[in-house]
């Protein structure tokens, strides 16, 4: 049969249990849909439709996984050390997985200081420092700056 054929759903539902086990044996819905004999969007209706059904929907892809793993866990056994590294870091990743850390400290290995620097003619001052210096100036309660920031 076609799978571009247009299946009308059964009015009883019937079709809902070979699609469940063609979806168990295969893991493909399309591929389901077709041995239930119908279109592929009757399985998304009902799913949406019964929560019964997502929930079998759901078991039966789960159960078509289990199926995957023992069959990759056949092959890993047999001789294909590919299959054998990824059963591994799937099944035990707190031993065969990369692991990447990357922590950035600050002095001391404390939290990282942002720091602003305002560029002026006289070099690099931090922000606050040029803040401070500015409102001294504009308030007479110092020396004042004697650099203009650069730059817009």
């Amino acid at each position: 049969m076609c799978y571009h054929q247009h299946m009308p759903a059964s009015k009883n539902g019937a079709w809902k249990r070979t699609f469940l086990k063609a979806l168990r044996d295969t893991g493909n819905i399309r591929v389901a849909a077709q041995a239930a004999g119908v279109h592929r969007s009757a399985p998304y209706a009902a799913r949406i439709k019964s929560q019964r059904f997502r929930a079998e929907w759901d078991k039966a892809l789960e159960e078509a996984v289990e199926l995957l793993e023992a069959e990759a866990r056949r092959r890993a056994i047999a001789g294909s050390d590919v299959l054998l590294i990824f059963l591994l870091k799937a099944h035990k990743p707190s031993m065969y997985r990369e692991t990447i850390r990357q922590e950035l400290l600050g002095g001391g290995g404390g939290p990282l200081a942002q720091v602003v620097l305002i560029q002026t003619s006289e070099g690099n001052i931090p922000l606050g420092d040029w803040r401070r210096q500015l409102l001294e100036s504009a308030t007479g309660n110092g020396h004042g700056m004697t650099s203009e920031p650069l730059g817009p």
